[in-house]
């Protein structure tokens, strides 16, 4: 059984504006932000294993992270990743900070998207499924290896 996990970060220590532009992001999207009830997840839960709008429930969690950083956690777990620009790249935008995510995968490497305060994003890395960000081709040579942009 494989072990991964998907964390973004935002630089700010404002953990409040983070939820708040977030929320009125995913309400762009046609969501409706709710106080989650208490739920059992299937086996194969969709908040874990879906993406972006095929799943029908988003989960997403801001916290203060190290000193100037806050850390975002989603389930889906790539939901700041997808859609066009990526959510991630929206949020950098709307706050003028810089944000990336971190994908690590047991066993198939990792993948890192990046977003300047701008809203322009850098990809590096390998995903288990690299035409989800490559496209058929895959990432390009110089791309395969996670580094900072």
């Amino acid at each position: 059984m494989g072990e991964w996990m998907n964390l973004a970060f935002v630089e700010s220590d404002d953990v409040e504006r983070v939820t708040e532009v977030l929320g009125a992001l995913v309400v762009e999207r046609g969501r409706v932000l709710v106080t989650p009830l208490e739920r059992v997840p299937e086996a194969y839960d969709p908040m874990q294993y879906g993406r972006g709008d095929e799943v029908g429930r988003w989960g997403i969690l801001a916290l203060a992270g190290a000193p100037g950083w806050t850390c975002v956690v989603t389930m889906p777990l790539e939901l700041l990743q997808v859609h066009e620009p990526p959510l991630l790249a929206r949020l950098a935008r709307a706050l003028g900070r810089r944000a990336f995510q971190i994908d690590l995968y047991d066993g198939s490497g990792g993948f890192l998207m990046e977003s300047d305060a701008a809203g322009r994003v850098e990809m590096s890395g390998f995903a288990p499924d690299p035409t989800t960000y490559w496209g058929a081709g895959g990432p390009p040579e110089e791309r395969v290896h996670m580094r900072f942009r």
